[in-house]
């Protein structure tokens, strides 16, 4: 599908986020008038902004943090030949230090962002987005492989698995209905197309 993308370039990676504090009530009055704000916004019913707080502010980087970082790499042993899968955690309380972690990980052994790029799913709406973040909110310096600012994220390389799914979707609903609808036309908007160029890396 994607014959460009050599596995060993690619950084798999997700995080698990939770709400900055455990109770809405330890928010100051600045922040529990901003989350009252965000949560007006989500149109839930009969859900107050307290009630919402631990369920929903999780998800969102100005009222979370990140508690967990894991990445998985392959790694070619150059005596033997053999692949194997790496993984590495950077996980706690104290996220500025769990993103430094992270981020003097990725400069040291991936700093080639020609060579490298991440992978995992939902990446380009979730997880990326919410690290620089957080990278942000903690006055950290961005590594090179995050340094996206000015970028569209189809000019990135990052392989987001969430839209590769949704593009073999398409791919069999267009299979699906070509077995009972002779209209090309039709069927043709809902071929697969890669989100990703095809051009030899």
């Amino acid at each position: 599908m994607l014959p460009h993308i050599n596995i060993r370039h690619l950084i798999y990676i997700d995080i698990e986020t939770v709400p900055q504090y455990a109770e809405y009530a330890q928010l100051n009055s600045a922040m529990q008038e901003m989350w009252a704000a965000k949560h007006a916004l989500l149109r839930t019913e009969n859900e107050t902004a307290e009630g919402g707080y631990l369920l929903r502010a999780g998800v969102y980087a100005e009222f979370a943090k990140i508690i967990c970082i894991s990445m998985g790499f392959f790694h070619i042993d150059k005596e033997t030949n053999k692949r194997t899968f790496r993984i590495k955690s950077f996980y706690g309380d104290d996220e500025k230090q769990l993103l430094a972690e992270f981020t003097e990980v990725i400069n040291k052994h991936f700093s080639d962002t020609d060579l490298y790029s991440f992978c995992g799913h939902n990446i380009r709406e979730f997880d990326i987005p919410f690290i620089c973040r957080r990278l942000l909110v903690n006055q950290l310096p961005f590594p090179a492989l995050l340094n996206l600012s000015g970028k569209r994220p189809w000019e990135t390389n990052n392989v987001d698995t969430m839209q590769l799914c949704r593009g073999v979707a398409l791919l069999e609903y267009d299979h699906n209905r070509s077995k009972t609808n002779d209209n090309h036309r039709v069927n043709q908007r809902f071929a697969y197309r890669s989100p990703y160029p095809q051009t030899a890396a």
